[in-house]
């Protein structure tokens, strides 16, 4: 029992040390977390919060490298609410480095983002859009989205969906380190009253990463395993009948 306390607390302390950089300016300014090295094995989180004079904003970017050639970064659980009646705009900068299998050749990252957004009146404004590059040692690869929830100002109190996303695109490896850089750009005109913007599980940067095949004689060793394998459950079965 101590042992598996102790190895919790390791992990705890691992994740805490990795955590993501996240950056947030306009109307509001404030930085959390450090972008140090998520090993493979490894996960964590930041919580970022702060408020200006007519907004405030929080939510938590949360990181995972299970085994080196898939990683994801989420900006979860986020809120940008603002009031007065002028434009306010933050943009939230996210990066963070993930250790690459050695035998990675080839990799392909997609982005998407889905929420609300909750207008209290008329003539309220809120758009948003999202660049997130991937790079892994060659060519970065940019990937866009943006969002208007309406065609142009709302038309009265309500809640409308965000649902934006790429296909998969793919990025050049050529070292051992895959970085996300991910920018988030929000604008809010709340006209004098209320304008909310919801992300409660996204956007995501998703990635999967193509390694080196095992050559054909080491995919026939396998099978010759695998016969032997076959051979001695026989044997096994026949015995225990006799």
């Amino acid at each position: 029992m101590k042992k598996a306390i102790g190895i919790l607390a390791l992990a705890l302390a691992a994740g805490a040390a990795q955590a993501a950089s996240v950056s947030v300016n306009g109307a509001i300014v404030t930085n959390a977390g450090a972008n140090n090295l998520a090993a493979i094995g490894t996960a964590g989180s930041v919580n970022f919060s702060g408020s200006g004079q007519n907004s405030s904003v929080s939510g938590i970017v949360a990181w995972s490298n299970p085994s080196g050639n898939t990683f994801e970064l989420r900006l979860t659980g986020f809120t940008f609410t603002g009031t007065g009646s002028t434009n306010q705009t933050i943009t939230i900068a996210i990066v963070q480095d993930y250790a690459l299998d050695p035998n990675a050749i080839a990799g392909t990252a997609s982005h998407q983002f889905n929420g609300t957004v909750t207008f209290s009146g008329a003539n309220q404004l809120a758009q948003g859009s999202t660049v997130s590059t991937h790079t892994a040692g060659g060519a970065p690869t940019v990937i866009n989205n943006a969002f208007n929830p309406l065609a142009n100002l709302s038309s009265g109190a309500g809640t409308t969906g965000i649902n934006r996303g790429t296909a998969s695109l793919p990025v050049a490896v050529g070292a051992g380190v895959w970085r996300i850089a991910t920018t988030y750009t929000f604008t809010i005109n709340a006209n004098g009253g209320e304008v909310s913007i919801f992300l409660p599980d996204s956007g995501v940067d998703n990635t999967l990463v193509a390694l080196v095949p095992l050559p054909p004689a080491a995919f026939a060793g396998l099978g010759g395993l695998a016969l032997v394998g076959v051979g001695a459950a026989i044997r096994r079965r026949n015995l225990a009948r006799a």
